[in-house]
């Protein structure tokens, strides 16, 4: 994402059984979320063992290479190259 930064050192991690949460502590207008899953029985919070799952980000602050952010009308999405696809 271009024009975020957040360190790692600022986020918590979560575990629950087989996944982990990484996330921020920010309000839910600017946060984010990661998760991880392990399927092995290792920690899915230790950087060797946790794959990655999914991530939610939210708030206007994020923003994509091609400039989309969060709440951006579907016609901005269909102007984007034909790489980029709606869900």
């Amino acid at each position: 994402m271009e024009g975020s930064s957040i360190s790692l050192k600022t986020m918590s991690t979560i575990p629950s059984g087989t996944s982990c949460l990484l996330g921020t502590r920010c309000s839910s207008d600017n946060g984010l979320r990661i998760y991880f899953y392990n399927l092995g029985g290792r920690d899915p919070c230790v950087r060797q063992y946790g794959h990655f799952r999914n991530v939610l980000m939210t708030g206007k602050r994020w923003r994509t290479a091609n400039g989309l952010q969060v709440g951006d009308p579907m016609r901005s999405m269909l102007r984007l190259p034909s790489a980029a696809k709606p869900a």
